[in-house]
């Protein structure tokens, strides 16, 4: 009888502790594939190191003096590596460009940092956050002689990462503006097309 008893308190004590194994087994287990930290760091170095590649050319070409090609195609970089509400938004705001002569977004760029680029590059790529399908990256954008820090959410759709928002000066660790570009074209698309009707 001892024995059988002891084989029901066993059998009890596992079926009561059974879901918080299983729970505390799920929760250390760490994501894979297109979900992991790695390919999140990845995914991003290769949006900039594509980014970068094509302005470190154009600045080659500058400091050869040699001209664009009139047929040169400029990347869709938006299209290509942001989120389908961030080209909404990039959308309405060119909308209400288009339609005024003295209304305009920013006159620099938010890939790189400010309105010319100079030997562009990137260091200290660290996932901050990830939760399901989306994420949070830090890292310090370089532009000549200026270092940037920057955050990107991302946000998991089509089958990858891609950039639903990008903050410059995210920490207010320099005197460049902070910005949180796809919040300031909504409000920009907002303010300046609501003037308008």
């Amino acid at each position: 009888m001892t024995a059988n008893f002891l084989k029901y308190c066993f059998a009890l004590a596992l079926m009561l502790y059974m879901p918080l194994i299983l729970q505390s087994c799920r929760q250390t287990r760490k994501p894979s594939g297109k979900h992991s930290e790695e390919y999140l760091k990845t995914r991003v170095e290769g949006i900039y190191d594509s980014v970068f590649a094509f302005y470190n050319k154009l600045d080659s070409m500058d400091r050869a003096g040699v001209g664009y090609p009139d047929d040169m195609e400029w990347p869709q970089f938006d299209r290509l590596y942001c989120t389908d509400d961030w080209n909404r938004q990039l959308e309405a705001m060119s909308r209400v460009e288009e339609q005024s002569d003295d209304t305009y977004f920013y006159d620099l760029s938010y890939w790189l940092g400010g309105t010319s680029f100079d030997s562009l590059s990137y260091s200290n790529v660290e996932v901050i956050d990830r939760t399901g399908d989306t994420a949070t990256v830090s890292f310090t954008l370089q532009n000549g002689g200026m270092r940037l820090p920057m955050l990107l959410n991302m946000t998991f759709e089509r089958g990858d990462w891609y950039i639903d928002e990008m903050t410059s000066n995210w920490d207010n660790s320099t005197d460049y503006d902070h910005i949180a570009w796809k919040h300031a074209m909504k409000r920009f698309a907002e303010t300046n097309g609501a003037e308008r009707e």
